[in-house]
Order: C-alpha cells, then sequence, then structure tokens
C-alpha cells in the first residue's frame, strides 16, 4: 500500500523542529548560504523569516569540541541551493577534532519527540565519505511550511573531518482559503491510481450543505506551502463547485499523493496547500465508506499528521 510520500530532496541529516530546542550552545553569528526569497515579500515578513531561521541555527545540536570556521578545506554541500518560495537557508561550517557517527550522535542528542528515519553514506567531490542522516518533528506553525536543519559530516582528502549544519526555514504568508458552498459542491475520488499516467475509475459525491461547510473548514484549515512535485505523482481526489447540476465549474482543487499536496485553481502556479495536518484527507476518506477497501480510500484513512514538512 503506497503512502504520502514527500517531495525528492538531496538525502542529508535533516531535523525539523516545531519550536524551541533546549541546547546550550554559544550564540554565534549566522553566515548565509544564499536566502532564496520572493521579492514581492513585505519586509516585515522577510525579517521575522530570518530571525526564525537564524534562531532555529543557534539552537542546533553540535558535536562536543565542533570548531566554528569560515570554510572548509573541501565544502560540503547543503541544501540550501534549493530554491523555494519564501526558501531562506543560513549554514555554519565547522572542522570537528574526531570523525563522528551522525546515527550515534542523534541518538544521544536529538531533540525531545524527534524520529530518526534515513542514515547512509555518500561521496563527493574531494570528500572520501560523507554520512547522511535525518530526524524530523511535525510543526504546527503556520507561517513555516518547511523547517529543518540538515546535517552533513564528511572526512576531506587532506584527513580533516568537517560538519555542516544548515538551517532551511519556508516562511509563508498565512493566507487563508475558503472553499465557496454555494451551487454544487463535488468531490471526485479516483479509485486506480497510476504514478506513470492520469488517474482513474472515478466515483463522484455530491456534497449536502454540512458537507460541504465540513470540507471548507478543512481547506480554510490547511497552510500554505511551496508548489512543487515528485518524479512520480497520482491525483487522490478532486473538489469542483459548480453554480447548477451540469454548469462549468467556478472553483476547483484537487489532491495529491506526492507532494501531499492540495492544489486550488489551476494553471502552472496554483495555490498550494499543505496537507500534513490529515484534517481535509481523513474528513474525504470518511465520505466513502463503502470504498474503504479500496486504496485510495486506504491512503486518505491512513494518513498521520507530518513529521515531514512535505508530507
Amino acid at each position: 500500500m503506497r503512502v504520502f510520500r514527500s517531495r525528492v530532496l538531496p538525502t542529508v541529516l535533516v531535523v525539523s523542529l516545531l519550536g524551541a530546542v533546549s541546547v546550550p550552545l554559544a550564540a554565534v553569528a549566522a553566515r548565509s548560504a544564499g536566502a532564496h526569497e520572493s521579492q514581492t515579500r513585505a519586509p516585515h515578513s522577510v525579517t521575522a523569516g530570518q530571525a526564525f531561521t537564524a534562531s532555529l541555527l543557534a539552537k542546533a545540536p553540535l558535536p562536543a569540541g565542533a570548531v566554528l570556521t569560515t570554510s572548509l578545506p573541501s565544502p560540503l554541500a547543503g541544501n540550501g541551493e534549493l530554491a523555494g518560495i519564501g526558501r531562506i537557508d543560513l549554514h555554519h561550517d565547522y572542522l570537528l577534532r574526531k570523525p563522528i557517527d551522525l546515527a550515534t550522535f542523534l541518538s544521544a542528542h536529538k531533540p525531545r519527540g524527534s524520529v530518526v528515519s534515513t542514515s547512509g553514506v555518500e561521496s563527493g567531490s574531494g570528500i572520501v565519505a560523507t554520512t547522511t542522516s535525518s530526524v524530523s518533528f511535525r510543526f504546527a506553525n503556520r507561517h513555516v511550511s518547511l523547517e529543518q536543519l540538515t546535517y552533513a559530516s564528511g572526512r576531506a582528502s587532506n584527513g580533516e573531518q568537517e560538519f555542516r549544519v544548515d538551517a532551511v526555514v519556508e516562511w509563508m504568508p498565512i493566507r487563508t482559503v475558503l472553499m465557496p458552498t454555494k451551487g454544487v459542491v463535488t468531490i471526485t475520488l479516483y479509485r486506480k491510481l497510476s504514478l506513470m499516467e492520469n488517474s482513474s475509475d472515478p466515483v463522484s459525491l455530491v456534497l449536502s450543505h454540512t458537507q460541504a461547510l465540513a470540507v471548507r473548514s478543512a481547506i480554510a484549515s490547511l497552510s500554505n506551502t511551496d508548489y512543487g512535485g515528485c518524479m512520480e505523482d497520482a491525483e487522490l481526489f478532486a473538489i469542483s463547485v459548480s453554480p447548477g447540476k451540469g454548469q462549468p465549474d467556478t472553483w476547483t482543487g484537487r489532491a495529491e499523493e506526492c507532494p501531499s499536496d492540495f492544489y486550488v485553481g489551476s494553471g502552472a502556479q496554483p495555490i498550494a496547500l499543505s496537507n500534513g495536518s490529515c484534517t481535509l484527507v481523513t474528513y474525504v476518506g470518511s465520505l466513502f465508506p463503502k470504498l474503504a477497501a479500496n486504496e485510495t480510500v486506504k491512503i486518505l484513512n491512513s494518513c498521520v499528521p507530518a513529521y515531514n514538512p512535505y508530507g
């Protein structure tokens, strides 16, 4: 059975945080690896996002004896090179006195409530080996559609042990989307999913006014996120609103399996909302009790509030 999956991202150690983590660290000035921000964003919003990101970086757990440096012999790649709406990336580079195992380090120092999800070893330019791992937190701030610390550690060809920490935040405006409930509100569920072709075998349900209000409320609670996609994807369900039966739609939305987002409108840049809270998808799944054994409905009903910001 498939489950909600995340956008394809470079494999680095990731720690996504809900808020402050009590880690005794000396305050140091953050060096930006390149802040990617929308030029149309209000200055106060950008400033707030930068401050939030700097605070996140200052709270990053570090190995004992890590020495802050302005450059590495063989620079480690971070996650900040991925541009996005409101994307802000700040990072620190360190030299370590002795090699560490990231998985062991996280096991001993990971923030409370976090979950270790991956680990691995990679090679890179000028790097003998780069160790990676990931830890994620559920998040609740509606301004933040991506909040993570990314760690990478590698041994350079000159033998020095390098360590990089990125604080990456996607700081979004809080924009509440209200689905209209006047007219005919229809949910179309796709019973057959395909990652290579369009989803098929649709079944449609015209909502009562009470059901439409519940869907409207669920959509209004979703956080904004950056529009993105996965190498493989499938549409789970679509919602449409029309003035009357057989008339053209005046409002549309669709839920995709990967990333687990809900897109309002059509065209190249629809409004993207995060389904990570599961509020919308689990309610839609409950509207099709006779299809409980269907793969799509199972995916909707098994949704777990996201540790990964991309759901």
